[in-house]
């Protein structure tokens, strides 16, 4: 998804509506489209997940 990062010269003219949309909430990374954006922030949610799961198996 590196490719699908957004630089300094592409986030200058966004609105704050824009940039939030199309910046990842775990990481703050900007993307160049909000599905970009929507898509790191689910590989987050299932690291996460996956480290929860991962506590569990010694019970």
């Amino acid at each position: 998804m590196i490719e699908h990062r957004a630089d300094a010269a592409e986030t200058s003219d966004w609105t704050p509506l824009e940039r939030t949309i199309r910046t990842c909430y775990y990481c703050r990374q900007p993307y160049r489209a909000a599905v970009d954006a929507t898509k790191c922030e689910r590989i987050h949610e299932a690291l996460a997940a996956l480290a929860r799961s991962d506590g569990d198996a010694g019970s």
